[in-house]
C-alpha cells in the first residue's frame, strides 16, 4: 500500500516540475515559428521564477485553444469521483444552511446560515486541492488513491487555498468597485445600471482569470496563498484574453444550467407555498437545496478542472503519451 500524498509531497517537497528529462518527441502545441526545443543536455524549467534571471515559459497561442473543451473531457474521465469529492466537502455547509433557513424568524437569517458560509469557504477550498490532485494522479497515469487519502490532500493545503480565495476575493471587490458605484448611483437610468453591471462583471472575470492558476499551483508546487497568487498572474501574462474567454464562456454554460436546474425546484416551491398558505413545505425547501448543492458541485469540478487543465498545459504535460513516464515520475 503506498502512503497517502506520496504524489503531492514528490511535486511540492522533493523537486520542482521542471526538474525531468527533457522530452524529445514534437510538441503538437508548438506554433510553428517556435523557436526549437532545448537540447538534452540544457533542461528548462517551465516554472523558473523571473526573479531567478529567466522569463516563466507561457504557453503559445495555439496551445490554449479549446480550453473549454479540453477541461470538461479532463473532468469527464473520472466525474463521478470528483462530484463525490465536491459533494462530499459541500454536504456540511449544506445541511448548516438547510437547518438555520427552517430555524429563522420571518426574513431575519439565522446565525447558522452565517456560520455555512463561512464553513463553506474551507470546503471548497478542500474540494479544489482534492481535486486537483485527483487529475494530476490521473493525468500522470497512476493508479488513483482512495477517497479518503486525496481528500487529505485537500485537507493538507486548504489554509493557503482559503488565502488563495480571500485574495481573489478582494482584488475582485476592488476592481467591480467603479462598477457597483455607477450602478447603484444611476438610479432608474437603464444604460447606467448596465454600464455599472458590465463595469464590474468585466473586471471581475479577468481577475478570476489572471488568478486562475494559484490553486493548482499551491497544490503541485506546494506555495502558500501570496506566492501562488503572484506565480498564477506571471503565467497568465500575455495569455489572459484566451484565458479569460474560457472562463467567461465556462461560467455562463454553468449559470444557464443553475437557472435551468434551480429554477424549476423554485417555482415549484412556490407553487406548494401559495397552496399551503404561504409557507413553503419542508419538501420543496429541501429539494431547492438539494438542487443548489448541485449547482455548487457542478460549479467547484467544472472550474477545478479548467485551472487545472491550462496549469498542465503550461507545464508541458500535454506533449502526449510519449512522455508519459517522466510525468509519472513527477507525481511518482
Amino acid at each position: 500500500m503506498r502512503a497517502p500524498f506520496r504524489g503531492i509531497r514528490a511535486v511540492s517537497l522533493l523537486r520542482p516540475l521542471g526538474h525531468y528529462a527533457p522530452v524529445t518527441s514534437p510538441d503538437p502545441w508548438a506554433s510553428p515559428a517556435a523557436e526549437p526545443s532545448a537540447p538534452a543536455s540544457s533542461p528548462v524549467d517551465p516554472f523558473a521564477s523571473a526573479d531567478a534571471g529567466a522569463a516563466p515559459r507561457r504557453a503559445s497561442p495555439a496551445r490554449l485553444d479549446g480550453l473549454v473543451g479540453a477541461s470538461i473531457r479532463l473532468a469527464s474521465t473520472d466525474f463521478g469521483r470528483l462530484v463525490a469529492i465536491a459533494a462530499l466537502c459541500a454536504v456540511g455547509p449544506a445541511l448548516l444552511e438547510l437547518v438555520g433557513s427552517e430555524l429563522a424568524v420571518s426574513e431575519r437569517r439565522h446565525p447558522l446560515e452565517a456560520l455555512a458560509s463561512f464553513m463553506r469557504l474551507g470546503t471548497v477550498a478542500m474540494a479544489q486541492g482534492s481535486i486537483v490532485h485527483q487529475l494530476g494522479e490521473r493525468r500522470a497515469g497512476r493508479a488513483l488513491p482512495r477517497l479518503g487519502a486525496t481528500l487529505s490532500v485537500g485537507l493538507q493545503y486548504m489554509t493557503s487555498l482559503i488565502g488563495v480565495a480571500i485574495l481573489t476575493g478582494f482584488a475582485g471587490l476592488m476592481v467591480a468597485l467603479p462598477g457597483i458605484i455607477l450602478a447603484v448611483t444611476s438610479g432608474e437610468a437603464i444604460l447606467g445600471v448596465v454600464l455599472g453591471v458590465l463595469g464590474a462583471a468585466i473586471p471581475v472575470v479577468y481577475i478570476y482569470a489572471r488568478f486562475l492558476l494559484a490553486v493548482p499551483i499551491v497544490v503541485c508546487e506546494g506555495r502558500s496563498s501570496s506566492p501562488a497568487v503572484k506565480r498564477s498572474m506571471e503565467l497568465t501574462r500575455g495569455n489572459a484574453r484566451r484565458i479569460t474567454g474560457a472562463v467567461l464562456v465556462l461560467g455562463l454554460l454553468l449559470l444557464v444550467f443553475g437557472i435551468v436546474v434551480l429554477g424549476i425546484p423554485t417555482a415549484m416551491g412556490d407553487i406548494a407555498a401559495e397552496t399551503a398558505g404561504g409557507e413553503t413545505p419542508f419538501f420543496w425547501t429541501l429539494v431547492e437545496h438539494g438542487f443548489g448543492l448541485g449547482f455548487e458541485v457542478m460549479w467547484t469540478v467544472s472550474m477545478t478542472a479548467l485551472a487545472a487543465e491550462v496549469f498542465f498545459r503550461f507545464a508541458g504535460y500535454d506533449r502526449g503519451a510519449s512522455d508519459a513516464e517522466e510525468l509519472a515520475e513527477i507525481f511518482a
